[in-house]
């Protein structure tokens, strides 16, 4: 068994089991598989696949570009190659890094600071914010998507319920504002407006944090609710959008993490040394790490890129010394390579 985190079994040893390889790869196709070999050479395999020859990417990081520009500069490229973001998957090592990608930085940035529950209860969708803000979502597109019975349904969780003609076009001209106000307005201003409109009623937890915004002699714990509810109300409300479509998994990102075992048509493995101190893909390359975080470097990079069924893609986001760059040209030889 490949480790790949911290803590784990790993690799099991003893004197009664014995070791039946597996060349085979039922997969990928030969060019992935000629990459996979690179890797890990005490492990060869053999694509069945090879009507198809597939095809390899590997990205250096450019000059010039930094952060996510880099990142857009490749998917531009693949663009160009004729791969399309609904038959791709990226897996990247965060959900940070997804977070800065689809462009909510701040709203797990700001859950995140507030505490490591409240953090996984947004990712999960159990944080009384989040399903609020679901809900909202949930409703836009019903109505955008002329679902009348989904609308009238998620309508019935509020005021606005649909009695009479005259509730139609009410509820018509109040949707027409939400719409437009989400690409424009903050989270304070799309929540209000929603409940103030009577569409959906604000969940009395997030009431409650609200009020205290205004309160004074708060203790310690009430201050940084209260200040944790000011900031949140403050984000673009374009972010919370953004968490609902990687939320609804209408998004291509997904943490490498939670991919073993899956499979994908075409995969971008996103490499940011800077995201964890437990992997360092870079010194990995060059073969300068301690034992223990060099093995699980290889492990989760291995792990990704075997996902792949057609097409790969590596994009180093971070600058590699000049021994891991030579390693990663050597092992992605049998592709492209940008940079």
């Amino acid at each position: 068994m490949q480790q790949i985190y911290q803590h784990g079994v790993g690799a099991v040893a003893h004197s009664k089991l014995t070791i039946i390889p597996k060349h085979e790869n039922y997969r990928s196709a030969p060019s992935i598989v000629d990459v996979l070999n690179q890797m890990r050479p005490e492990l060869p395999q053999q694509a069945v696949r090879i009507q198809e020859r597939g095809e390899v990417h590997l990205f250096l990081p450019p000059p010039g570009l930094n952060g996510p520009e880099r990142l857009n500069a490749a998917r531009e490229t693949l663009h160009a190659w004729g791969w399309s973001d609904p038959d791709t998957k990226y897996l990247m090592l965060t959900h940070r890094g997804i977070a800065g990608t689809l462009e909510y930085p701040g709203l797990l940035r700001l859950f995140t600071a507030f505490s490591g529950f409240a953090r996984d209860q947004l990712l999960d969708g159990t944080h009384f914010f989040a399903q609020y803000v679901l809900q909202i979502e949930s409703l836009c597109q019903a109505y955008e998507a002329k679902n009348y019975a989904e609308l009238a349904l998620l309508l019935g969780k509020g005021t606005m319920t649909v009695t009479r003609h005259s509730r139609k076009a009410e509820i018509a001209q109040h949707m027409s504002e939400i719409l437009k106000l989400r690409l424009s307005g903050t989270i304070g201003d799309v929540l209000d407006r929603v409940h103030q409109r009577g569409l959906l009623a604000k969940p009395r937890n997030l009431r409650s944090m609200e009020r205290m915004i205004a309160a004074t002699d708060l203790d310690e714990q009430s201050r940084r609710k209260a200040d944790f509810a000011r900031d949140l109300r403050a984000l673009p409300y374009a972010e919370a959008m953004a968490y609902t479509r990687f939320f609804n998994e209408a998004t291509p990102f997904a943490t490498q993490h939670g991919v073993k075992g899956d499979e994908f048509k075409n995969v971008v493995v996103v490499i940011d040394d800077e995201a964890w101190n437990q992997y360092k893909v870079g010194n990995m390359l060059a073969g300068r790490d301690i034992e223990a975080r060099l093995r699980r470097s290889r492990n989760l990079f291995y792990v990704c890129c075997s996902r792949a069924i057609k097409r790969l893609a590596v994009v180093f986001m971070t600058e590699l010394s000049t021994g891991a760059e030579a390693v990663a040209r050597q092992w992605f030889a049998s592709g492209t390579v940008h940079g």
